[in-house]
């Protein structure tokens, strides 16, 4: 399943390949300076794309349990008031 946060991710990463093929061009022309600094700031903020998308696995991993759990819940409650009440057919049928 494709979310938000995964196209999201998808395009950062586009955009920080962009910004590596810059660094190599400044570098390149001689502009070493200008390229280090490219390269801090991608550098930056890959590090913060993996924090965020670690936290992203951890919190769907927490909804899916918070989810399963409730889901359960709902099935045990149903269950339970169906085999409280009596569905015995009104021409004496199967229940």
């Amino acid at each position: 399943m494709n979310t938000s946060s995964d196209e999201f991710a998808q395009r950062l990463r586009a955009q920080l390949d962009q910004i590596d093929q810059d660094e190599q061009a400044l570098r390149a022309a001689g502009r070493a300076k200008q390229a280090g600094e490219c390269a801090r700031r991608s550098a930056a903020i890959r590090r913060q794309l993996e924090r965020y998308l670690a936290g992203t696995a951890d919190r769907r991993a927490a909804s899916d349990a918070r989810a399963g759990g409730s889901l359960r819940e709902l099935v045990d409650g149903i269950e339970r008031r169906l085999a409280e009440c009596d569905f015995a057919l009104p021409d004496g049928g199967p229940r």
